[in-house]
C-alpha cells in the first residue's frame, strides 16, 4: 500500500497537473486556475502519465480542477500562429501530413482513454465551466459528481467539428437507444447546459463542498419487477395482466381466453430482463 498523500515524481508536478496517493485513492488535480485549468499538449502528456504510474494498489481516481471552473478547454493561445512556446500550434497541425497528424491526436488521446481502465473507478470532481476538452475530460471518467454552478458545452460541434479526444467515445452506444436525446444528445450539443439529465450517471453536490458520500447509482439496464414473481417467464394470459413492451408505452391487448371446452389457455412469455452486472462501486467513508 502506498503511504499516504505521497507524491509520485517531479515530473506531476508541473505542466498543470498534480497527482497524490492515500492508500487506494488516488486524486489528479488540475493546478492551473489562472488560466480556468486550459488545456494544453503538456497537461496531455503529464496526465498520460498519470496513468502510467498510478500504483497497483489504487482503486480510485478522483479527477479534479483548482479554481472557480474544472476545466474550460483548450489554451486558446493554441491557435495563434505563434503557439505555445515548445508546443506546435494547430497551424502547424494543419500543415502536416494526415500519418504525422493521425500519430499526434493518437498521443494526445492517450490521456483521455486510461480513465476507463477495469481496475479502478474514476470521478471527475466538476465545478463552473467544463467547456470542450474539458467536458471530453469529464465524460471519460466513469462518473462524475457535478456541483450547483456546472457549466458543461461540447463547443467543437458549433465549428462543424468532430470531438476528437475520445471524451464522447463512451457514450457513442447510447445513440442507439430508444430515446437517445434523453442520454447522448447533452454531449454532442455546443449549448451550454446546467442541468444534468438523469440518464447520466452522475450525482450532484453543492459547491464547493465535495463530501465523501455512498454511490447509490444502478446501471441503467437494472430494471425492477412491476409485480407478481419477476422469475415468471411464461403462465396463462388471464391470470396475468396485459403485457407491456419495454419500449413502448402503450398496453398490449390481452390474448383471450380459450373458447371451446378442453381447448389449452395461450402462453405468453414475459420479455426477461436484460443481462446486467453491476460494478463494485466504492464505499467511501
Amino acid at each position: 500500500m502506498a503511504s499516504s498523500a505521497q507524491d509520485l515524481g517531479p515530473v506531476l508536478d508541473k505542466d498543470g497537473v498534480r497527482l497524490t496517493v492515500d492508500d487506494a485513492i488516488a486524486t489528479v488535480t488540475l493546478t492551473n486556475p489562472a488560466k480556468r485549468n486550459a488545456q494544453s499538449p503538456a497537461l496531455w502528456r503529464a496526465l498520460t502519465e498519470v496513468g502510467r504510474l498510478l500504483p497497483g494498489s489504487v482503486r480510485v481516481v478522483v479527477l479534479r480542477g483548482e479554481g472557480k471552473s474544472f476545466s474550460a478547454g483548450l489554451d486558446r493561445q493554441m491557435f495563434t500562429p505563434e503557439g505555445i512556446e515548445g508546443e506546435p500550434s494547430f497551424i502547424d497541425l494543419a500543415r502536416r501530413d494526415d500519418a504525422a497528424l493521425d500519430a499526434t491526436i493518437a498521443a494526445y488521446q492517450e490521456a483521455f482513454t486510461w480513465w476507463r481502465r477495469s481496475d479502478i473507478v474514476s470521478i471527475a470532481a466538476v465545478q463552473g465551466h467544463a467547456i470542450g476538452a474539458g467536458f471530453q475530460l469529464a465524460l471519460a471518467c466513469d462518473l462524475r459528481v457535478v456541483a450547483d454552478d456546472v457549466l458543461f458545452a461540447m463547443r467543437e460541434t458549433s465549428l462543424g467539428l468532430v470531438p476528437d479526444l475520445t471524451g464522447t467515445h463512451p457514450w457513442s452506444p447510447w445513440s442507439a437507444t430508444p430515446a437517445p436525446w434523453r442520454s447522448a444528445r447533452p454531449a454532442a450539443s455546443s449549448r451550454p447546459r446546467s442541468r444534468w439529465r438523469p440518464a447520466w450517471p452522475t450525482s450532484r453536490s453543492p459547491h464547493p463542498s465535495w463530501t465523501p458520500r455512498r454511490w447509490t447509482w444502478q446501471p441503467p439496464c437494472w430494471r425492477p419487477p412491476r409485480r407478481g414473481d419477476r422469475n415468471q417467464v411464461a403462465a396463462p394470459v388471464r391470470d396475468n395482466p396485459p403485457l407491456r413492451h419495454p419500449a413502448s408505452r402503450r398496453t398490449s391487448r390481452p390474448v383471450p381466453p380459450p373458447t371451446r371446452p378442453g381447448q389449452p389457455g395461450r402462453i405468453a412469455v414475459r420479455p426477461q430482463p436484460r443481462p446486467c452486472v453491476q460494478p463494485p462501486w466504492p464505499q467511501l467513508a
